[in-house]
């Protein structure tokens, strides 16, 4: 009934993976509890609020995307993840906003997913790689490990068959090379 996490349970402390899990969690009770829809679907939604309001702004060079780290139990254990975020997390975000477009129509939703796909685009290195980490407010790369991009061509996928959407095919094929070499 809120939007915002309940931080007596330590994992919503990662917005992105958990709040971004919830809200496809709800999506997938809805779906197959008719029941319980309208109550999981308004916590997808209330989910879904928290992200977009934890959202970098448009402008920033991380424009749309949510934390990886929210709160001060991750960040005051693990000091080097304060202020950081995990470069592929927003794809949980963006997975669960379509997932929530699908069921409820709401184009807000699918806007949302398209811009953190705009912010993915935009951060993209020349030869198809993502930092594995990054500043969350400059997005400045932490270090120069590049992250694992299988969840991004999953994704990528995703939009083409499902959306019908071939505006990142370029940055699929780049990321596609650079995971094969």
């Amino acid at each position: 009934t809120q939007t915002v996490p309940d931080m007596s349970y330590d994992h919503n402390t990662y917005p992105c993976k958990i709040i971004g899990a919830t809200i496809r969690n709800e999506v997938l009770v809805a779906k197959e509890f008719p029941l319980l829809a309208d109550e999981a679907i308004t916590m997808a939604k209330n989910a879904a609020t928290f992200l977009i309001d934890m959202s970098r702004p448009e402008g920033d060079p991380l424009a749309f995307f949510p934390p990886t780290y929210y709160g001060d139990l991750i960040t005051s254990a693990i000091a080097r993840n304060k202020g950081k975020t995990m470069t592929m997390e927003a794809l949980t975000a963006a997975t669960a906003f379509l997932d929530l477009y699908d069921a409820t129509g709401k184009q807000e939703y699918f806007d949302r997913a398209m811009k953190i796909t705009d912010t993915y685009a935009s951060l993209q290195a020349e030869d198809g790689s993502f930092p594995i980490k990054m500043d969350f407010k400059t997005g400045v790369p932490v270090n120069d490990v590049k992250a694992m991009l299988h969840p991004m061509l999953e994704y990528l996928q995703r939009l083409e068959q499902q959306y019908g959407i071939t505006t990142y095919n370029d940055m699929f094929t780049k990321a596609e090379a650079w995971m094969k070499n």
